[in-house]
């Protein structure tokens, strides 16, 4: 059995920040993750159900990566 300790917790523990959207409105825009750092930013969504959609998307394996 795996124990978690508290220093586990602490040491991934994920910050959420805003995007900085420089053209569009925010809605378009996915929301982006620095993995390395624990960091995701998450455009100023107008809505809680467009955030949750952006978000569902991103994580579609099949969509794959952006340039």
């Amino acid at each position: 059995k795996h124990m978690t300790s508290r220093f586990d917790l602490v040491l991934f523990r994920m910050r959420i920040r805003p995007k900085q959207v420089l053209s569009g409105p925010h809605d378009q825009h996915f929301p982006e993750s620095l993995t390395c750092h624990f960091i995701l930013e998450l455009p100023l969504y107008s809505t809680k159900e467009i955030m949750r959609e952006r978000l569902t998307e991103a994580l579609r394996p099949e969509r794959g990566f952006e340039e």
